[in-house]
């Protein structure tokens, strides 16, 4: 049972004060289908928000200090060996925005659990509140824990929610389990539920994850199917025609990709990411010549970055690879003393022993870069 306060209004020609009346945690005490937690038969749908939120809003004219009330019970208080007043204040509980802010301010200062913690206890008070629900999908997403983020961001689905942000983060969490079925199928929902003429963020963001996700599954054609789309728009060209040429290389068309390898250099300015990743697909794919040409111009204009020597431990380290393997095809030299020493350098760092990329310094370029 729950408490809502009644405004004071006629009712046949009579005055009716304002009071609190008792109504069923899932009643509908007006027959007011937007009140959180009342079923409406049109929509057949629940109600989503916090019921206090909805009240405090509602009737704050009438009551600026809705919800605290005293209680006038028979048990006495005891302090410091007196009895205490009859009356025990209580105080309402936060509202979505304070808990909101409280949360916020957690996440700030890197104390997850904590910010965590009390989501899921505004969630006990508030289970119709839906926006506490993808708060705690985020939360789990920093927390690594991608299963129960699902399990959040569909809850908050089921409020009626066709909100394209939710299936995009869905898509995100699947695409970090590897399971890249489920996320295409996701990233698919976005783009279907776009309303929109121009594409936007979400679209062309989907667009892209698809493709690479197809590119994962080893189906280079369907990846080229949909990176192409991003190019007329000319959204990410850079990131684009990087991709699609690497779809290109999986497929077996060379000259297309290095086509597009040429696209993606000339277009990035500043986006030296995009750089990297073609040096570490030519150099995956034996290419040692073309990644040796890029990889010089790198060094020029950017001698001291750690990225640039990042790339010439992963050409080294594909070569000694190739040298040892027996590959029969052009193979650049054998590395010189010095390289073989940077490489020692990084391989004592914590790297990736499949790409000598540093995980702690750049995550993002290391998950959709590295082969493993």
């Amino acid at each position: 049972m729950s408490d809502v306060y009644v405004k004071g209004h006629f009712r046949k020609g009579k005055w009716i004060a304002a009071h609190y009346k008792t109504s069923p945690e899932k009643g509908n005490p007006y027959k007011n289908y937007s009140y959180p937690g009342n079923y409406n038969p049109y929509k057949r749908e629940y109600a989503p928000g916090s019921r206090e939120s909805y009240l405090y809003n509602n009737y704050e004219k009438e009551r600026n200090n809705l919800n605290t009330f005293s209680n006038f019970s028979s048990n006495r208080t005891q302090h410091n060996g007196n009895v205490a007043d009859r009356s025990s204040t209580f105080s309402r509980s936060p509202s979505y925005a304070e808990q909101k802010s409280a949360i916020d301010q957690a996440l700030s200062k890197g104390k997850i659990n904590e910010a965590l913690a009390l989501a899921l206890d505004y969630l006990k008070n508030n289970p119709y509140d839906a926006g506490i629900y993808t708060i705690i999908a985020k939360i789990y997403v920093l927390l690594g824990d991608y299963d129960k983020a699902i399990q959040y961001y569909k809850h908050r689905i089921n409020f009626g929610s066709n909100h394209r942000k939710i299936y995009h983060g869905i898509a995100s969490c699947y695409s970090k389990l590897k399971l890249y079925r489920e996320a295409i199928t996701n990233y698919r929902t976005v783009i279907e539920k776009q309303v929109s003429v121009h594409a936007d963020e979400l679209h062309t963001d989907s667009l892209y994850n698809i493709g690479l996700s197809y590119i994962e599954l080893n189906e280079p054609v369907q990846a080229i199917n949909y990176i192409s789309k991003l190019i007329p728009d000319g959204t990410d060209l850079g990131h684009a025609y990087c991709e699609r040429g690497r779809a290109y290389l999986l497929s077996g068309e060379t000259k297309l990709a290095l086509a597009d390898f040429e696209k993606a250099i000339k277009t990035v300015t500043t986006d030296f990411d995009v750089i990297y990743k073609i040096i570490k697909y030519l150099c995956f794919n034996k290419m040692f010549d073309y990644a040796e040409k890029i990889l010089l111009f790198l060094e020029r204009i950017r001698p001291d970055a750690l990225e640039t020597k990042l790339c010439r431990t992963i050409l080294v380290h594909e070569t000694e690879a190739a040298n040892n393997e027996g590959y029969a095809g052009p193979v650049r030299s054998t590395p010189t003393i010095e390289e073989k020493k940077q490489l020692h350098e990084f391989s004592n760092r914590d790297i990736c022993i499949h790409c000598g990329m540093s995980k702690k310094y750049s995550e993002g370029f290391h998950k959709y870069t590295c082969r493993k």
